[in-house]
């Protein structure tokens, strides 16, 4: 068996190929994608079964995103549909397209409205305004623009937040109140060294 060695090159990642999900309503779907989102139907694929015995013959096709990145959907033969998710873990799994500006982003609004989509207003929540839609399938969708590029303070802040959500998450009862006077604490320590420091 081959070991995973810390000195082995790896190539970067280059962003995200696909994302993929299940359909019942393949031509909805389509119509979905191609006329309200703009994005082509780039590529099919049909085969019966796939890895395992009892996998379901299926149908698998691509929509281009643009940069590289497709958005893919599985339609599985002899399946019934299943309930539209209505859990917390479904409802929060979502994909998020980008967009420029703010006028790009209102362009989008007004012409997903002019093909009966329900959207909602432009939510601003930290450094980014974001409009939200679902397509056929349930999925949540989400088109957003940054307000500034991310930077060093934000990783500074992200690195802190994640430190103290760890310690807070594997508590016996974990909070949002509690995250944060965690949170406070990391960011006074390191005020204080940072002070330390700047005297010698």
């Amino acid at each position: 068996m081959d070991s995973y060695t810390t000195d082995q090159i790896l190539t970067p990642l280059r962003g995200v190929d696909h994302v993929a999900y299940v359909t019942w309503n393949p031509g909805e779907t389509r119509d979905f994608y191609v006329e309200a989102m703009h994005m082509p139907l780039v590529h099919a694929i049909t085969a019966k079964g796939w890895l395992v015995d009892d996998y379901p013959d299926f149908a698998h096709f691509f929509f281009d995103m643009g940069n590289g990145n497709h958005i893919a959907f599985f339609y599985f033969f002899g399946l019934p549909p299943e309930e539209a998710p209505s859990d917390l873990m479904q409802r929060s799994r979502h994909i998020a397209f980008h967009v420029d500006t703010e006028d790009e982003l209102n362009d989008w609004r007004s012409s997903l409205k002019s093909h009966g989509v329900r959207v909602t207003r432009p939510i601003t929540h930290e450094l980014i305004e974001s409009i939200y839609f679902h397509d056929p399938n349930g999925i949540q969708l989400e088109i957003t623009r940054p307000l500034r590029a991310f930077d060093q303070r934000d990783s500074r802040d992200a690195d802190l937040t994640l430190q103290a959500l760890a310690d807070v998450a594997a508590s016996p009862a974990p909070s949002i109140e509690e995250l944060w006077r965690r949170k406070f604490a990391l960011v006074s320590r390191n005020v204080e060294r940072t002070e330390v420091g700047s005297i010698r």
